[in-house]
């Protein structure tokens, strides 16, 4: 499950853009040294999770994945309202 949120389309087409945006080679290697760092991070994390799941229980879980499903939701609208801005920028109202 977590596998399509580390290296999917979403995550391949961000790290593209940053890339973009980048603005020699000091950013580039900035850019590349967070992406690191989250990969990392994502090993750590993915790595501990059996472990967390027998020590914290299913009920204190459901509600992590509940509150995480929830700034995955703002997050999403957030870049929704941004895609928008430029078109909805251009019609009078």
């Amino acid at each position: 499950m977590a596998v399509p949120l580390l290296a999917g389309p979403g995550t391949l087409t961000i790290a593209i853009l940053f890339g973009l945006k980048a603005e020699g080679r000091g950013e580039f290697l900035q850019l590349s040294g967070v992406l690191l760092l989250s990969l990392f991070l994502a090993l750590g994390f993915l790595s501990v999770g059996p472990w967390l799941e027998r020590r914290v229980g299913k009920p204190l879980l459901l509600a992590l994945m509940r509150v995480s499903a929830l700034l995955l939701a703002g997050v999403a609208a957030q870049l929704i309202l941004e895609g928008l801005e430029p078109i909805v920028s251009g019609v009078a109202l």
